[in-house]
């Protein structure tokens, strides 16, 4: 018994700039002049004894969605900061 899934629906410009954003979104170019949006929270979390993240909270509204967004391994939170405008943009929040 197969348990593959079709997911070619998902290979769609809109989707792939959302989800990929890095590889595939044309904001990134205009954002990466260092301009951050305004309303970052820090957040230390601690995952072992002695040993935090760091972590970026962007709040549009309070009551709106929150998408946990997890970058990818070697970078940090700066490295990807611009994209919190487009998802508030959007009425999403970004932790």
């Amino acid at each position: 018994m197969s348990h593959e899934s079709d997911l070619s629906s998902l290979d769609r410009p809109e989707i792939l700039e959302t989800v990929f954003p890095l590889a595939y979104s044309h904001l990134y170019s205009q954002a990466a002049s260092g301009d951050s949006f305004p309303g970052a929270v820090a957040h230390f979390i601690e995952v072992e004894a002695g040993i935090r993240i760091g972590c970026g909270f962007w709040v549009r509204e309070k009551e709106f969605p929150t998408i946990l967004y997890f970058h990818g391994n070697g970078e940090e939170v700066g490295d990807h900061e611009w994209i919190a405008q487009y998802y508030m943009e959007r009425g999403i929040n970004l932790f």
